[in-house]
């Protein structure tokens, strides 16, 4: 005989129940739970047990863009959120597939219930550090993880906003700026964001320090003479060795690494206690660092006749910095980017039909014309663009425009062709990918005017690309 037992039917049921409930850290049951009375016998009580959506990869630091996965046995649904708010099953997004996190955030994830039920919410904190090398700086400002503002270059710009966590090495130290980061310049004009550097200075090349001090590590990170600052506290590591922990060493900063040394922009206390043979600290301007002790005088016997007895007296401290030898590497500089200008032929205005029907067009200001009947019509939608798939744009200069009785400003530039494959180089391609398909992927949106004017191609998919892609989507 196969019992059935409702749960408000015997008080035993609802004390094995709450006992297990209870083990199982209060999360609530509502189902396939064995009663304890005779499993044989089918005695069990039906339905599922309420717990919040559990996350994979979970909560941590890593190097690069995470795809996190959600789950919930026997939830009919789950809603997350990445902007800290909380979650319910009417509010937040609804999860269907991995969630990309591509800078630090917080996901918040609720599992919903057919029978109206809903969990508590869980939260995973994700920080997500890029860590660059020499030669992957200059990617650092192309793709915007380094954004400049609207209407800047490279070479003059009022600020710099970091778009992720970044580390930056130089040798065994190491710059970690938080995402959100304002960088401007002190005197508050234009700087050059090219000359930018992080290294570690060579021994004897840093001077101006404290009489009688010690310099146990050093390094540079910014644009020498020029003193940036930050909008939140930066963390610098320097590598002053095991032998120093334990020790208190005392930081101060200087502008062109030869005077002017001061604890303005370190922040409080300006000092570090050693551990593991690092020298960590924070500071809200640059560029060039110091961590430095002062050495515990050594008494010295002067002697003395008869009972007289000896005097102790410090050993005298010579005027000349003393500075120890830091790691020497190879600076880390970010590499101007030089657009190398394109020299195109003459074109020959031969009237208003200078193109046969059907050609596209393209003059300076990136709008795209078919030629019909001798004059041009402007495409307008991206719908309209991919029926000419496979087929070149010819890029002329604005006089040939002007020819057709359009007028736009500008200068010539080259030709491309429409590309049918851009979706499939999205589905194929994800972000903090590198290789050929993201550079066929930012050439593809950069034709088609989704790429930032000034964008340089490259082989990395970041933040610049991933908003093309976004835009390219939304335009469909």
């Amino acid at each position: 005989m196969n019992n059935k037992f409702k749960i408000l039917a015997f008080p035993a049921i609802l004390f094995s129940l709450f006992v297990v409930s209870n083990l199982a850290l209060a999360s609530e049951v509502t189902g396939n739970l064995n009663t304890g009375l005779n499993a044989n016998n089918g005695n069990v009580v039906e339905g599922v047990v309420i717990a919040p959506p559990t996350a994979s990869p979970s909560t941590g630091t890593y190097a690069s863009a995470q795809n996190v996965a959600l789950s919930a046995a026997g939830a009919s649904s789950m809603r997350y959120t990445l902007d800290n708010s909380t979650p319910s099953c009417a509010s937040g997004q609804v999860y269907s597939e991995s969630i990309e996190i591509t800078s630090s955030k917080t996901l918040k994830a609720i599992s919903c219930y057919a029978t109206g039920q809903s969990s508590s919410v869980a939260s995973y904190a994700y920080t997500i550090r890029i860590a660059v090398n020499n030669d992957e700086v200059e990617v650092l400002l192309n793709e915007e993880t380094l954004s400049l503002p609207d209407g800047a270059t490279y070479n003059s710009t009022p600020s710099l906003q970091v778009e992720q966590n970044i580390s930056i090495s130089a040798g065994a130290n190491t710059v970690t700026l938080p995402d959100n980061t304002i960088i401007t310049a002190v005197n508050g004009q234009n700087f050059d964001a090219t000359a930018i550097t992080a290294s570690s200075p060579a021994a004897g090349t840093l001077s101006g320090l404290t009489t009688g001090t010690v310099m146990a590590g050093s390094l540079q990170w910014g644009i020498a003479n020029l003193g940036l600052q930050f909008s939140n506290p930066i963390t610098i590591s320097i590598t002053v060795g095991n032998g120093l922990n334990g020790q208190t060493l005392s930081i101060v900063r200087s502008t062109s690494g030869n005077s002017g040394w001061t604890s303005d922009g370190i922040v409080s206390p300006a000092t570090c206690v050693v551990s593991g043979g690092l020298c960590n600290f924070s500071a809200t301007k640059a560029s060039y660092y110091s961590a430095f002790y002062t050495p515990t005088p050594t008494p010295v016997n002067n002697g003395g006749g008869g009972g007289g007895g000896g005097g102790i007296n410090s050993t005298p401290i010579s005027n000349t910095p003393i500075v120890t030898a830091p790691i020497v590497t190879d600076p880390i500089v970010i590499a101007p980017i030089v657009n190398t200008p394109t020299i195109i032929p003459p074109q020959a205005v031969l009237g208003v039909k200078t193109y046969a029907n059907g050609t596209l067009l393209r003059g300076s200001n990136a709008k795209i014309y078919v030629v019909e009947n001798g004059k041009l019509k402007h495409i307008t939608s991206l719908k309209e663009l991919t029926k000419y798939a496979g087929q070149e744009i010819i890029k002329v200069s604005d006089e040939v425009i002007t020819s057709y009785g359009q007028t736009v400003a500008g200068q010539a530039v080259l030709g491309v062709k429409v590309s049918s494959s851009i979706d499939d180089l999205i589905a194929s391609t994800k972000f903090g990918q590198r290789g050929a398909k993201i550079k066929q992927l930012q050439t593809e949106l950069q034709n088609l005017g989704f790429m930032p004017k000034n964008f340089k191609v490259t082989d990395y998919y970041g933040p610049i690309t991933s908003r093309a892609v976004a835009k390219y989507q939304a335009s469909k």
